[in-house]
């Protein structure tokens, strides 16, 4: 299982590498399927499912907003996800 210090590390990459997309190949527009995005990203990087990937980031997300929206969301989204993998979400 990956580590909340690679994972976190992994989604900081992601965040950049999913900023050029959006300004270079989206022309600036907001990606609201940056899920999807984000999750094929680090389903290669990681070896996680991309469907799993996806309902993780989108639930971290949530939960990030709800409870506590000004922390760094790589941190936070780290952590909501190796709890709920260790959990055996799936």
């Amino acid at each position: 299982m990956v580590s909340k210090k690679e994972l976190k590390k992994a989604l900081e990459e992601a965040g950049s590498s999913h900023g050029d997309y959006e300004v270079n190949i989206l022309n600036g527009v907001y990606d609201d399927d940056w899920p999807l995005w984000y999750a094929a990203f680090l389903a290669g990087k990681l070896g996680l499912r991309p469907s799993v990937m996806t309902r993780l980031l989108k639930e971290a997300q949530e939960s990030h907003e709800k409870n506590n929206p000004k922390s760094d969301w790589t941190v936070y989204y780290s952590e909501f996800i190796i709890e709920k993998l260790e959990a055996g979400y799936e």
